[in-house]
């Protein structure tokens, strides 16, 4: 219900294929070249050894996957406690 409201208020400003569209899961939204790329960067960025290594620099909540790793460290660049680390779930991949 709530997105028709949206929809609704938005009607007089966008293109009718636009606001009326199918909501699309978020992967094939933003295209398959994004989650190629963002693949690519992950790989680039995480070694195996990194991975296989993992629980050293991240014993609570320890990443399981090379994405897991890659977004861990970002998150734990501005949240670098403990306790922030108990908040980040293991989730399926998002690529």
């Amino acid at each position: 219900m709530e997105k028709w409201v949206i929809r609704k208020a938005f009607e007089d400003y966008l293109p009718e294929s636009v606001v009326w569209r199918q909501k699309e899961q978020f992967s094939d939204g933003v295209g398959y070249s994004w989650i190629d790329t963002l693949k690519e960067v992950v790989g680039r960025e995480v070694s195996d050894e990194q991975l296989a290594n993992a629980r050293f620099r991240f014993p609570v909540q320890t990443p399981t996957s090379k994405e897991e790793y890659y977004y861990r460290g970002i998150f734990e660049s501005h949240f670098p406690s403990e306790a922030a680390a108990l908040c980040v779930p293991s989730v399926p991949s998002v690529a």
